[in-house]
């Protein structure tokens, strides 16, 4: 059988008599191609979407990685203050107050650094914390509570140096899941 004979067979058959028939083939087949087209868009809109997403998430990682720059230099600057602090202490020659007004600027500094930091970064913030504890512990006698706010310290700023190199080690990821 040839096809134009197979197509006069189909299109000869009784549900195609009448028009009204052509135009419910028609339409049917018109709706068939639009719930094509329609899920094709909705795919369109589903990848751009994710792209969308992904760009936030990039942004989020890039302003946490400013932050925990931000706070490395704060806490490098505090370490500088309570050095100080654990050198002078005892020394004739400095009033009392430059100790009180010295502690409070460290405390006042690592308290707003610690309620910057977002709560999954608990590893830096402890230890954080624990200085702040320290230095409010420290009424102007002995070190102890200065030294023991320096190992604090230190912990912290060796967290955010790890965190730091974790962004890194992310960067580099990217960087090569992007070619």
């Amino acid at each position: 059988m040839k096809m134009g004979e197979w197509l006069m067979a189909f299109f000869g058959f009784s549900q195609f008599k009448t028009f009204w028939n052509w135009i419910g083939l028609a339409a049917d087949l018109f709706g068939i191609m639009a719930l094509a087209i329609t899920i094709w868009q909705i795919m369109q809109v589903k990848s751009k979407v994710n792209s969308s997403i992904d760009a936030m998430n990039e942004l989020k990682r890039l302003q946490e990685q400013e932050l925990l720059k931000k706070i490395f230099k704060e806490l490098e600057g505090q370490q500088e203050n309570l050095n100080w602090l654990l050198e002078k202490h005892g020394q004739s020659g400095y009033r009392g107050t430059i100790f009180e007004e010295k502690n409070a600027v460290i405390v006042t500094t690592l308290t707003h650094c610690v309620n910057e930091l977002p709560i999954k970064y608990k590893e830096i913030s402890d230890p954080i914390r624990s200085t702040v504890l320290e230095l409010r512990s420290y009424n102007g006698e002995g070190k102890k509570h200065l030294e023991e706010a320096e190992g604090y310290l230190y912990s912290a700023i060796q967290a955010v140096k790890v965190a730091e190199e974790q962004f890194s080690v992310d960067n580099i990821k990217m960087i090569a899941h992007s070619d």
